[in-house]
């Protein structure tokens, strides 16, 4: 564990993929205590699966013995503690609770019909732990017509409207290659933790926290979004910048030579 302005803090992770395990990674390294609840045989959907590693193997091979060797489970996971409970069993449902009592952040990234199924929704953690932050991170909210979908963050990319205004024309759809969506909705869950923080500090009451990929996304859409509304007629625009020239990549003399002006 790192050692820093959270610490004494803990946190109950209960995130997978990205969105949600680098939120509370940034949690860990600011001194948190964060204990991450693994599954009790898949020990998290990025750790190992048959074989396949997403983002590679730490050194380049597949290990006799990869559980912990996942580049990117390593890379989210630092500086956190894990125990594996099985939330489906009874037992392992009451030991979460147990747990749930002593935090003072519990943070998800399930869709949104999850967590009441299991019995462990904001409103059953907090009649243990009413001082409990509780962040819920969905796909596409807590409520709406798409809030029961499960989501990836380049198929929120779509949806938010970044995409329509990517590369350098209709017949060539482009998204951003690196699920955007996921490490901007991670900031915002980990200033979200943080604010809340503070203000248990004047009022004694915990929060509940609920974001999406998809409103993460939609914010970084303001000026597209207004000029529509205006009458403007939104396109790609390649390495264009609407106010700026010169603005580009631009080939220079010599083989396969270029410039960069931003």
């Amino acid at each position: 564990m790192a050692d820093g302005p959270l610490r004494g803090i803990r946190v109950l992770d209960l995130t997978h993929v990205w969105a949600g395990p680098l939120a509370t990674r940034v949690l860990a390294d600011l001194g948190a205590t964060v204990v991450k609840i693994e599954g009790p045989l898949s020990r998290g959907p990025r750790r190992y699966r048959g074989g396949l590693s997403i983002g590679g193997w730490i050194g380049g091979k597949t290990p006799s013995e990869p559980w912990n060797l996942n580049a990117v489970f390593v890379k989210l996971q630092r500086n956190k503690q894990s125990v594996a409970i099985d939330l489906k069993h009874g037992d392992g449902r009451e030991t979460f609770l147990r747990l749930a009592r002593e935090a003072d952040v519990v943070i998800e990234n399930f869709s949104a019909r999850a967590m009441p199924e299991l019995g462990l929704d904001y409103d059953d953690i907090a009649a243990g732990n009413p001082r409990v932050i509780y962040v819920a991170i969905s796909g596409y909210g807590q409520t709406g017509p798409y809030r029961e979908r499960v989501a990836f963050g380049p198929s929120v990319e779509g949806l938010s409207g970044l995409t329509n205004v990517m590369g350098y024309g209709r017949e060539e759809p482009r998204n951003t290659a690196m699920a955007l969506m996921d490490p901007i909705t991670s900031v915002n869950a980990t200033a979200a933790v943080l604010d809340a923080l503070r203000r248990r500090e004047r009022t004694g009451k915990g929060a509940y926290v609920e974001m999406s990929l998809h409103e993460g996304g939609v914010s970084y859409s303001g000026p597209w979004l207004i000029e529509h509304q205006l009458g403007g007629k939104i396109e790609p625009i390649g390495n264009r910048h609407p106010q700026m020239a010169p603005h580009g990549v631009y080939p220079c003399a010599g083989d396969d030579a270029w410039i960069a002006l931003a």
